[in-house]
């Protein structure tokens, strides 16, 4: 897990390059959840939809991933649908695919196979639109962030050994797999932010994890 020390672009919080153990099999969606499915969330509990983007005016387009909300609005709705947001080293496992270079497909960006700011205007896209990795997943790198569980941590400096959530500070979350706006640099598979629970944006969205029973 985390960057090769040979990759230029990778910044201090993708370091230093660590062993990680998948000691349990999970089950990550396919594609982030879409606007049609946090509808159904939002008839079910009586919530309201969050503000629609520029992009998105009303939530007309129902196949595209749902943005706009916090880390909390993210986990109560992976909890509603019986699931749970990944952690990172759980969603850094399933973004490679079984492949160990800067994309998962290889080492140099394609803009047919991601949505970023070359091969894109900005905003939201249909989900699978692009093709999926080798684990079948798509959109897994570009198109929206997406939450994870764990805190965020500046490094990996101390890292655990296993995938599961890497306990921390409160206040701010890991956000994974960059977005529609971000460079080749910002969707490699490594790269890695931090962003406050509270606060939402047109360019971050999630993915729920289910537990094998």
């Amino acid at each position: 897990m985390g960057a090769d020390p040979e990759d230029r672009d990778a910044d201090e919080n993708e370091k230093p390059r660590h062993l990680v153990q998948v000691v349990r099999g999970f089950w990550l969606a396919r594609v982030p959840v879409t606007v049609v499915a946090y509808k159904h969330f939002c008839d079910a509990t009586g919530r309201v939809m969050p503000r629609a983007p520029v992009c998105n005016p009303g939530w007309r387009l129902e196949d595209h991933p749902i943005v706009n909300l916090t880390w909390n609005e993210a986990v109560e709705f992976c909890r509603w649908a019986g699931a749970r947001l990944p952690t990172e080293a759980e969603w850094e496992y399933a973004a490679r695919g079984g492949t160990d270079a800067r994309y998962w497909w290889g080492s140099e960006i394609e803009d047919s196979k991601l949505w970023y700011r070359a091969s894109s205007v900005g905003g939201t896209h249909p989900v699978a639109a692009k093709p999926p990795n080798p684990w079948g997943l798509c959109d897994i790198l570009g198109s929206v962030w997406e939450w994870c569980a764990d805190p965020w941590h500046a490094s990996y400096v101390g890292a655990p050994s296993t995938a599961g959530v890497w306990e921390g500070p409160e206040g701010m979350h890991a956000l994974r797999g960059g977005s529609s706006v971000n460079t080749a640099s910002g969707v490699r598979v490594t790269y890695r932010a931090g962003f406050p629970d509270v606060v939402a944006t047109a360019y971050c969205g999630f993915r729920c994890v289910r537990d094998p029973r």
